[in-house]
């Protein structure tokens, strides 16, 4: 009896206001857009467009992670998988227009920015396309998410 009752005042206490909960661990924020992204399409090569994005938060929550992607078409998922899960050199969000790979590379003056890349999705145009966005400017990075080389994009 004794211990039901211990139990049950410690399960109270973690779900009690202010409880032992702690916030997710943000290990990837980037801001500040390049001016263009870019597109691939079969029948007209690389192309500029305007960035969509605007920021990117990737968080971590005892092992799972999650990510805010802010800027037109914005979301919020829960799907997202660290590859691989020790020095992370990319992040894959399966969505329903594709696959999204987000990965840090040294920009021009060794700062590291974020590159998201979409590879068969399909836009409004219904094209088979792959794209490319960038953030200059990433103030938080974990110390094991990995910054890779100029082009080194993830698969």
């Amino acid at each position: 009896m004794r211990l039901g009752l211990m139990g049950l005042a410690a399960g109270a206490a973690l779900i009690a206001p202010g409880g032992a909960r702690a916030e997710p661990q943000v290990i990837v924020k980037c801001d500040t857009p390049a001016a263009e992204a870019m597109r691939f399409t079969n029948a007209g090569g690389w192309k500029p467009m305007p960035n969509p994005d605007r920021a990117v938060t990737i968080t971590r929550d005892k092992g799972k992670f999650a990510i805010q992607l802010e800027g037109e078409g914005g979301y919020a998922s829960s799907s997202v998988f660290a590859l691989p899960m020790d020095h992370i050199e990319r992040f894959r969000v399966l969505r329903i227009d594709g696959t999204e790979i987000f990965h840090l590379e040294a920009g021009a003056d060794g700062q590291p920015t974020l590159k998201r890349t979409i590879r068969g999705g399909r836009d409004g145009t219904h094209v088979y396309n792959i794209r490319e966005m960038t953030l200059t400017h990433c103030p938080t990075v974990s110390a094991d998410v990995v910054v890779g080389k100029p082009g080194a994009a993830g698969g």
